[in-house]
């Protein structure tokens, strides 16, 4: 609304974000628990399937940084669930990738909440 997030004036816009960043913390918490990469990114792909709603139509997105047999790999999982979504794949970017650095993964997709 206002274009600030944990400072805004507006309570809704600051619930939001309080509810955004727990909501990232307890997805990293169940990431953290599983041991592996392939475990890591298959919770992951759990994570996002039970957060998805989606039509057939609706588009999953993928952001890498330069790990592209993983890429692969969660995209197999998806496909598997989600068939008939279409799967994007792109480089993150030069600022994200600066600061998270190689084997970056991230999954972008609609969900029932944020």
């Amino acid at each position: 609304k206002d274009g600030l997030s944990l400072s805004s004036p507006d309570e809704e816009t600051r619930k939001f974000w309080v509810n955004h960043g727990k909501a990232c913390m307890k997805i990293a918490a169940e990431i953290g628990k599983a041991m592996g990469r392939k475990k890591a990114l298959s919770k992951l792909v759990e994570n996002m399937l039970e957060l998805a709603n989606m039509t057939d139509d609706d588009r999953i997105f993928i952001s890498h940084g330069d790990c592209e047999e993983d890429v692969e790999y969660v995209k197999e999982l998806i496909a598997k669930k989600l068939p008939k979504n279409p799967i994007m794949v792109n480089y993150i970017g030069s600022v994200i990738g600066t600061h998270s650095g190689c084997g970056t993964l991230a999954i972008f997709h609609k969900g029932t909440h944020r």
